[in-house]
């Protein structure tokens, strides 16, 4: 699992004292998935790109990567984030 992998060597910098850590290192973050991140689902609350699951990190999420944050999974939007509502026809309604 890479994101306990990132959380055991921010550990490891830190027991040993480094001192150019990143200001959020270890700081575990989901993401929307309106964001394309690697290897976790992109669909934007679209069906027709239910299924996609993202390639590459575009420029805000290597930023957020480079302060130290942990990537740990995506979370639910509304159809193309038009909405106030967390609701799409990929996975219904979100209850958090």
């Amino acid at each position: 699992d890479a994101a306990r992998k990132e959380a055991e060597e921010a550990d490891r910098r830190v027991a040993v004292g480094q001192d150019d850590l990143p200001a959020f290192l270890g700081v575990p973050i989901l993401l929307k998935e309106a964001f394309e991140y690697p290897g976790f689902p992109y669909t934007n609350g679209l069906m027709c790109r239910r299924g996609r699951v993202g390639q590459k990190a575009g420029p805000a999420l290597r930023r957020i990567e480079s302060q130290g944050f942990i990537v740990l999974g995506t979370g639910n939007v509304s159809e193309a984030c038009m909405w106030m509502e967390s609701y799409n026809l990929v996975y219904g309604r979100s209850s958090s």
